[in-house]
């Protein structure tokens, strides 16, 4: 999970509390975390997203923002919004999945913003380094027979092919 600024935003990085402070409008201007004198906005997605979802857990620890609160717009119903809008204000803040912000938006407008300082990147992202990920799991049945279907999918995504398949895919493989 990874937050987004214009490239134009001299922003070094933020901590985690400053995105939850900036987020809950307790920071308003970039001034106050090493930018330029400006004011802060940040851009959300809309309650349905699973990036929003995970913006929900993994940054504001469930703590629930008022929608339509101060600054806190909200994106275009879709994947690219958040790079549209922080592209057209370079005063603009949002998140994406690392997935998507890596491997298909690929904006040359936009960068992310290390978190206590920490560059969201493959390596960092598997060495846990980074603070906000998320796993995502196969499960199966208990029971489930060992030649069946699902097992077989299980035991190829888990071999050296499938997590090459899953590399190449923009994911972060298992360790």
């Amino acid at each position: 999970f990874v937050f987004i600024v214009n490239q134009k935003n001299p922003v070094k990085g933020l901590t985690r509390q400053q995105v939850r402070d900036i987020y809950e409008e307790k920071i308003k201007d970039w001034g106050e975390v090493g930018g330029d004198k400006a004011k802060v906005e940040a851009f959300r997605r809309e309650r349905d997203s699973g990036s929003r979802e995970l913006f929900d857990a993994l940054v504001m620890q469930g703590k629930q923002l008022t929608e339509g609160q101060g600054y806190n717009r909200l994106y275009a119903a879709s994947m690219g919004g958040p790079y549209s809008q922080v592209t057209q204000n370079k005063d603009g803040i949002g998140y994406s999945i690392y997935y998507y912000e890596h491997f298909m938006a690929a904006s040359a407008f936009t960068r992310t913003v290390p978190i206590d300082g920490v560059e969201p990147t493959a390596e960092t992202i598997a060495s846990g380094k980074y603070p906000w990920v998320t796993h995502i799991y196969v499960t199966n049945r208990e029971g489930e027979p060992a030649d069946s279907p699902a097992m077989k999918l299980v035991k190829w995504l888990t071999s050296p092919e499938g997590q090459a398949v899953v590399r190449e895919s923009g994911y972060v493989p298992e360790k």
